[in-house]
């Protein structure tokens, strides 16, 4: 009886490089060559028992024959006679939520699609997590996906988009120039206003601070500044005390008419110039030592004695003027 791997004209080959052979016993010897292929078969098939058995050079791991049948025993992933028949693992949708099954070897990969991820795309991904929203947005998770609750002046899905503010500005007058959440109209000459709607004069912007007057002169204005303020726009404070007038040490204080100079102990005058002194340190020749209000102190000269200690005989001073 022939073995059913040499019914063929040729080698029984599965498409996996495994060949199908016999082992063959004639005459009590033992052929022991057991890759023979199918021809070597066909000169020893009038003799023997013939057991199927293989040589495995690729994915199969034997051919086989049942019931005067001849298959491959195929691995895992492989099916058919041959096994020819790549087995379709995503026969079974395994893939989840919209992803796209790609069929492999005994397996399976999934492409899932944005907001999901897993094995077979089944958790769902957390886009807040990653700052999904931008500009300052709050981001609220949803199932493959998040919802952004914008900020003033933003929009799009992500908030990544500056709402244009100028879009319905009326600067009537100017150019708009948009911002975060508003806009600002850069007026032409002659206007003024939020929106350059109002014309303007040279005093119409109020340039004169600090309680200046503005007086128009066509295009052109002039502030009449305050006492104690000067500058184009008033905007400086006259300083008296720079430099510092008062002597000795002496500390200013500048007014809107000038200054005032608070002197150390023992000086005295508008400029602490005056030196104090005391009935101690004055000898009053003919006279005595008299305190002033201020501080300081002064002779009083008896009768006929003059001058700032006492020291002039009034009467020489009358032959003097003689």
């Amino acid at each position: 009886m022939l073995s059913l791997c040499s019914r063929r004209t040729g080698p029984i080959k599965c498409p996996t490089n495994v060949l199908c052979s016999v082992t063959s016993t004639d005459d009590g010897q033992n052929n022991n060559n057991s890759s023979n292929n199918i021809n070597d078969n066909n000169k020893n098939s009038s003799s023997g028992n013939k057991a199927v058995t293989s040589s495995n050079t690729g994915k199969a791991d034997s051919c086989l024959s049942w019931q005067d049948e001849i298959y491959c025993d195929c691995p895992p992933g492989f099916t058919g006679r041959r096994c020819e028949v790549d087995v379709d693992d995503c026969q079974n949708s395994p893939c989840l939520n919209g992803a796209t099954c790609v069929d492999g070897p005994n397996s399976y990969t999934c492409m899932c699609n944005d907001g999901f991820s897993g094995l077979n795309c089944s958790d769902d991904v957390n886009e807040c997590s990653f700052k999904f929203c931008q500009h300052g947005g709050t981001c609220v998770n949803t199932i493959g996906s998040a919802v952004c609750s914008c900020s003033p002046g933003f929009t799009g899905l992500r908030c990544e988009h500056d709402v244009d503010d100028c879009q319905h500005a009326n600067c009537s007058n100017g150019v708009c120039v948009d911002g975060v959440n508003g806009y600002t109209c850069l007026c032409n000459h002659g206007y003024q206003g939020e929106h350059c709607d109002v014309m303007s004069t040279p005093c119409s912007s109020a340039p004169c601070v600090n309680g200046g007057t503005c007086v128009e002169n066509f295009d052109e204005y002039t502030c009449l500044c305050p006492l104690s303020y000067a500058g184009c726009n008033c905007e400086f404070l006259q300083h008296y005390c720079e430099p510092n007038p008062c002597q000795n040490n002496g500390s200013c204080t500048s007014l809107e008419r000038g200054h005032h100079c608070k002197c150390i102990e023992h000086y005295a005058g508008t400029d602490c110039s005056e030196r104090k002194m005391k009935c101690a340190d004055v000898n009053c020749n003919n006279g005595r030592c008299v305190e002033n209000k201020d501080g300081g102190v002064r002779c009083a000269c008896e009768q006929g004695w003059v001058g700032a200690y006492c020291h002039v005989s009034d009467h020489i001073k009358l032959l003097n003027r003689i």
